[in-house]
């Protein structure tokens, strides 16, 4: 259903701002950036077998990478940017542009989106104007209607309100007050589980069902939502 869809959109720009969240904590640290970075890179490596199993059956598929790959390469992103800056801003920019192609290369989920989304929610961050996020957001909503729309075929005119969903992370973003949440290692690992696990869990449930998506997994936007939002609330 399209309003399940059209809220699940929240997902992808909440990763974004909980990476750079976790990138201002940790950038003085080389130490604690390093573990981050190592993190990211063995869960994504962690949920490449589940992530390809749920999207084509099989467990290796070189044309499609999770999403996992892209917040890390996200990640290298801004302590590339972030280094180059004070000698070069055009290096600075050119190593954002290399990364994307990287990401584009390696097929990671978002990843032509990637570093609109991460550096629109990073200047925000920086300058705590809203206004930066509804501009950005409402391009990137353009952008991804004119990429993935196929105009010759009028039904899917229908689907056009769902890519706008990505509006509706804003309020979570722009109301989190800055102060860190509750300090566990079981809640944080168990953060990074969730998305090999649930991937697993919905692959397994397919198979049950021969192959075929029941139809109750409409919802699970509104199940990976509620987790997001489970998350920022942790935060603020």
């Amino acid at each position: 259903m399209i309003i399940f869809r059209l809220i699940g959109r929240i997902a992808f720009p909440i990763f974004c701002f909980l990476l750079i969240q976790g990138y201002l904590h940790t950038k003085d640290d080389k130490k604690r950036l390093l573990k981050y970075w190592a993190r990211l890179l063995m869960f994504a490596i962690i949920s490449e077998i589940p992530f390809n199993l749920l999207n084509s059956g099989k467990i290796s598929n070189i044309y499609y990478q999770n999403v996992f790959f892209t917040l890390f390469l996200g990640l290298s992103s801004l302590c590339v940017f972030e280094y180059l800056k004070p000698h070069s801003k055009i290096l600075s920019i050119l190593s954002i542009v290399c990364i994307n192609l990287f990401a584009v290369a390696l097929r990671t989920d978002y990843c032509m989106l990637m570093m609109l989304f991460i550096y629109s929610i990073y200047f925000y961050v920086k300058s705590q104007k809203e206004s930066i996020l509804w501009i950005s957001f409402s391009c990137i909503a353009v952008l991804e209607v004119i990429e993935y729309i196929p105009w010759n075929d009028i039904s899917v005119l229908s689907i056009l309100p769902i890519y706008w969903g990505i509006l509706l992370a804003i309020p979570f973003i722009s109301n989190y007050n800055g102060q860190l949440g509750k300090k566990s290692k079981f809640l944080k690992y168990l953060f990074y589980s969730y998305y090999p696990l649930h991937l697993m869990v919905l692959y397994w449930i397919s198979i049950f069902c021969g192959g075929h998506w029941p139809p109750f997994l409409i919802w699970r936007p509104m199940v990976a939502t509620t987790y997001y939002i489970f998350i920022v609330s942790s935060t603020i």
